[in-house]
């Protein structure tokens, strides 16, 4: 067995300031297989009070996962924090988000099974957002444990957030664009036009040339004009990176995902650029 590395932390929260507004605040706790991220914001005065990353890169299995998990909030900073609500945001690239008008709950699991292979030791669910139904598996033992260390918290499934973020921050009148959120090992990529969601999927890649292949290829199929053709990208990704610059040889306009400017955000937050992290920020558009 492959001897597990200390995980890697960025700590960009102030505790004190935390520990006198943390009952206004609710606690996004972002799981995915690579790593945790945890957020902390007062919905109602719109106010960031920290973030906390924690790459578990070496930890390969759902029990490790959810047991480190544990270990960090029950000895971290947030231990013994009061919060007003904890949301489990979980980080996977199984999912798929149909029509509400569509949905039937008993036939979420065939939904899923349409578009992706599910394990029999992996739990389905669902949650609903305005007018779309996100579908997802996750480890039946994370979740088991997930709602042992954070019971009464409400899990929802990131991508459904970041579909919901978007219809929360576009007008109809935006430029036709597709919005892309970058994981370490796959993206999302999703196509608004006119108000309406006219795509959505999830594409793993290994190199820069898959992206571009596959942000291409959704282009062509969503007939976009390639001359005006532009992308907004979030999450796993720096200005600084050659991702960037490749994709400006094919793509007109190349942007980056900015904060939700409507949030006050801590000082530490300047170490950081806008879209990274977004897969935890993109719930502070959501009212929860």
């Amino acid at each position: 067995m492959q001897a597990q590395t200390t995980a890697s932390v960025k700590n960009y929260l102030n505790r004190e300031q935390l520990n006198e507004k943390a009952a206004n605040c609710t606690l996004f706790i972002t799981v995915a297989p690579q790593g945790i991220i945890l957020l902390a914001a007062d919905m109602i005065q719109k106010e960031v009070m920290g973030l906390k990353a924690i790459d578990t890169g070496s930890f390969k299995t759902a029990e490790a996962t959810a047991k480190q998990l544990t270990e960090w909030i029950e000895q971290g900073e947030f231990a013994g924090v009061d919060f007003q609500q904890r949301v489990v945001l979980i980080e996977n690239s199984c999912y798929t988000i149909i029509p509400e008008a569509l949905f039937i709950a008993e036939k979420a699991g065939s939904y899923l099974k349409m578009v992706h292979r599910v394990g029999g030791s992996h739990e389905i669910l669902y949650n609903r957002t305005s007018n779309h139904v996100c579908i997802y598996a996750a480890p039946a033992l994370l979740m088991q444990n997930l709602r042992h260390v954070l019971p009464g918290s409400l899990i929802l499934h990131t991508a459904g957030v970041y579909v919901e973020s978007i219809f929360n921050s576009i007008s109809k009148s935006e430029k036709d664009l597709l919005h892309v959120n970058l994981h370490k090992q796959f993206m999302d990529v999703v196509h608004i036009r006119n108000g309406q969601l006219q795509f959505v999927n999830t594409f793993p890649f290994e190199a820069d040339t898959d992206i571009v292949f596959f942000l291409l290829s959704v282009a062509e199929q969503q007939k976009m004009n390639n001359d005006k053709l532009a992308v907004l990208l979030s999450g796993e990704v720096s200005q600084s990176d050659a991702l960037i610059n490749m994709l400006k040889k094919y793509i007109p306009e190349v942007l980056l995902q900015t904060r939700p400017e409507e949030f006050i955000y801590p000082a530490a937050f300047r170490e950081f650029q806008d879209q990274q992290y977004y897969q935890s920020l993109a719930a502070l558009l959501c009212g929860l």
